[in-house]
């Protein structure tokens, strides 16, 4: 496809559907955290916007499917293919918005003859047409960018709430995951990597509140609200005290915020993330935290 024809092709899903970026956009603040381990699949959109995405993942594959309109009103079908990314090597042009925590991979447009009775596949043409990246920055939020002809386009967008997230059940969850932690001793930074406690102590109160304890040390309390498929704690307060096992220096009670996304599952599991603010006043300790969780009954 010529580059002509292409941006032709392309221009009301440039106008409709993305806004080119008047500069290069801001990556999360704390630059080392990777949401890969949780599932992408839901119906993202822009907030305002009549447009959105579909994502499908298997693993560390996501399938990407737009629902976007050409310049004549009708609907046009675009694909995106992107795969996990375990290192630093460009999927876009531009190496500055491709981070080694995105997915990434081949944007394709397909178009097809009427469906008269029977769909034929030899009436389907798929060409490739460009790039397409998802670079997670919470559980609930992420950033888009797609390269087509000469145009770069970025996008925030968000999980859109279906339905209201079920609760699941208060008490013991024998857990797994893992815990990533890091502060600084003079100018030697150092950072850890353990397992999670075996054993959470999980609540949602009937208002809203969130009380978890883990490995006996450790509590994360706050209001919560409903985001996506998740409840969402901003600024929960974190507590750590007296040598517990949570990877950071002996003899240092942590006493910061963190904010945390969790979800139940349909047979009784839990699955969040969390991620705490920098303690500067306990060597600059920040961590992160991947769970998931089985509830066990007393």
């Amino acid at each position: 496809m010529q580059p002509s024809l292409l941006r032709s092709c392309f221009s009301l899903f440039v106008a409709t559907f993305f806004a080119l970026s008047a500069m290069s956009p801001a990556h999360s603040q704390v630059s080392d955290i990777s949401y890969l381990d949780l599932s992408y699949t839901d119906i993202w959109a822009e907030q305002g916007s009549r447009w959105g995405v579909n994502f499908a993942q298997s693993n560390d594959f996501i399938f990407a499917t737009f629902f976007v309109y050409d310049s004549d009103g009708a609907p046009k079908w675009y694909t995106g293919e992107m795969n996990a990314r375990n290192g630093t090597s460009r999927c876009l042009s531009w190496a500055t918005v491709t981070p080694a925590t995105a997915f990434c991979g081949d944007l394709h447009q397909t178009v097809s003859a009427p469906v008269a009775d029977v769909l034929s596949p030899s009436d389907v043409q798929t060409t490739a047409v460009g790039k397409i990246a998802f670079e997670p920055l919470t559980p609930t939020t992420g950033r888009l960018y797609m390269e087509i002809g000469g145009t770069r386009l970025t996008k925030n967008i968000q999980r859109l709430t279906l339905t209201v997230p079920s609760q699941g059940a208060n008490g013991h969850y024998a857990t797994g995951g893992k815990m990533v932690s890091e502060w600084r001793s003079g100018n030697v930074t150092t950072t850890s990597l353990v397992n999670m406690a075996p054993e959470l102590t999980f609540e949602i109160s009937k208002e809203g509140g969130l009380k978890m304890q883990f490995g006996w040390f450790c509590q994360i309390y706050g209001p919560t609200f409903v985001d996506g498929p998740f409840f969402v704690a901003k600024d929960a307060v974190y507590h750590c005290w007296g040598d517990g096992p949570w990877g950071g220096p002996q003899g240092a009670a942590i006493n910061t915020t963190a904010d945390v996304w969790l979800r139940f599952n349909k047979g009784g599991g839990i699955e969040g993330f969390w991620v705490t603010k920098k303690d500067n006043a306990h060597f600059g300790y920040v961590e992160k935290a991947f769970f998931t969780g089985a509830f066990r009954p007393e």
